[in-house]
C-alpha cells in the first residue's frame, strides 16, 4: 500500500511574508502614534510622556520606521500647513532633545526601568530622538531644495529653451525663405522657357527642321540652366544630390543624368542641323537621285551610319561615368 506523506512546509513562505507584512503595520501605526504627539502645539507638548512612548516603540521593535515621518512633513507642504506644522514640529523636537541631553533625567529614567529592562534602551531611545531630529530637518530640506511649483518649472524650461527657439526659428525663417525663393526662380524659369518654346512654334512659314533644331537647342539650354540652378541651390543647402558619393569620381560619373541628356538631345541636334543643311544648300540632289535609283541600300545604309555613330558615343559616355568599365 502507498505511503501519503504531507508536507507540512507548503505555505511556510507566505505565512512569513504576511507576518512581517502584519510586524511593518504596526511600527508604522506605533511610530505615527509617537509623532503625533511631536505635532502638537508648544504649550500642550509634553516633553516626558513622548519620551517614554518613543522607549516603549524601542523596547517593542528594533528599528525606526521613517517614511511615515517624511510623509507628514510633505503632506504639510502640500497641504499649505508647512509655516505652522514644520515650525511647531522643529520646537518641539529641540525641546525633547534638551531634555533627552540632561544627564539628571537619563540617570532617573534608567533608574525607573522594571526589572529585565536594559539600560541600553534609554541611550537608544535618545539616539532615536537625534535620528528623527536629523531626518525632520533633511526631509524639510530635501523637499525645499527638490520640489517645483508649476510656474517654476515652467519658468526654468522658457529659460532653458528660449536660446534653443531662437536658434530653431532663424534656421526655419531661413529654410522657408531659401524653399520659397528656390520654386519662385525654378517657376520663373520653367514657364518663361516655356513661353519662349511657345513663341518659337508659332511662327509661321519657318521649315520644319529648323524648328525641330531650334526646340533641341531651347531644351539643351532650358535643361542645362536647371541643372547649374539646382546645383547652386544644394551648394547653398548641403544638400546633396551626386550619383555617388566617392571623392576620386569623375564630373561624368558625379552627374551621369546630365550628360546622358545632353547627349541625346545634341545626337538630336546635330541630325537635324545636318538635313537642314543639305537642304537649305541644295547638295542632297545627288544624294536624293541616288537613294530614289537605290532605295534599299540608301535607306540600310544611312540607318546604320546614324545608328553606329549614337552608339559610338553612348558607348564612350557609359565609360565616362562608369556604367562600362574602360580598359
Amino acid at each position: 500500500m502507498p505511503v501519503i506523506v504531507i508536507d507540512h512546509t507548503q505555505g511556510t513562505d507566505s505565512e512569513k511574508i504576511s507576518d512581517q507584512d502584519e510586524k511593518t503595520q504596526k511600527m508604522q501605526i506605533a511610530i505615527e502614534s509617537v509623532f503625533q504627539k511631536m505635532m502638537v502645539k508648544q504649550n500642550q507638548f509634553e516633553k516626558e510622556q513622548t519620551f517614554d512612548a518613543l522607549h516603549y516603540y524601542i523596547l517593542q521593535y528594533d528599528r525606526i520606521l521613517y517614511s511615515p515621518i517624511s510623509n507628514h512633513i510633505y503632506s504639510s507642504y502640500e497641504n499649505g500647513q508647512d509655516g505652522d506644522v514644520i515650525g511647531t514640529l522643529q520646537s518641539n523636537l529641540d525641546a525633547l532633545l534638551s531634555y533627552a541631553s540632561d544627564s539628571d533625567v537619563i540617570a532617573a529614567k534608567k533608574a525607573a526601568l522594571k526589572s529585565g529592562q536594559s539600560k541600553k534602551s534609554i541611550d537608544d531611545t535618545k539616539k532615536a530622538i537625534i535620528k528623527i531630529w536629523d531626518h525632520v530637518n533633511l526631509a524639510n530640506q530635501q523637499y525645499k531644495v527638490l520640489k517645483q511649483t508649476d510656474d517654476e518649472y515652467n519658468e526654468k524650461f522658457q529659460s532653458h529653451i528660449a536660446d534653443f527657439k531662437e536658434n530653431m526659428t532663424k534656421e526655419m525663417n531661413a529654410q522657408l525663405l531659401t524653399m520659397v525663393s528656390i520654386f519662385t526662380a525654378l517657376a520663373f524659369l520653367i514657364f518663361g522657357g516655356i513661353s519662349s518654346l511657345d513663341n518659337i512654334f508659332s511662327v509661321s512659314g519657318i521649315p520644319l527642321l529648323k524648328i525641330i533644331a531650334s526646340g533641341l537647342i531651347w531644351g539643351l539650354c532650358i535643361f542645362n540652366l536647371i541643372y547649374v540652378f539646382l546645383f547652386c541651390v544644394g551648394k547653398m543647402t548641403h544638400l546633396n544630390f551626386k550619383s555617388t558619393d566617392d571623392p576620386d569620381a569623375t564630373i561624368f560619373q558625379k552627374y551621369p543624368i546630365v550628360w546622358w541628356s545632353d547627349l541625346l538631345l545634341v545626337s538630336l541636334l546635330l541630325i537635324c542641323l545636318w538635313l537642314y543643311f543639305m537642304q537649305r544648300e541644295e547638295i542632297n540632289i545627288w544624294f536624293v537621285d541616288i537613294c530614289v535609283k537605290n532605295t534599299m541600300v540608301s535607306s540600310i545604309l544611312g540607318t546604320i551610319i546614324l545608328c553606329v555613330l549614337i552608339i559610338v558615343a553612348g558607348w564612350r559616355l557609359a565609360i565616362a561615368t562608369g556604367v562600362i568599365k574602360g580598359k
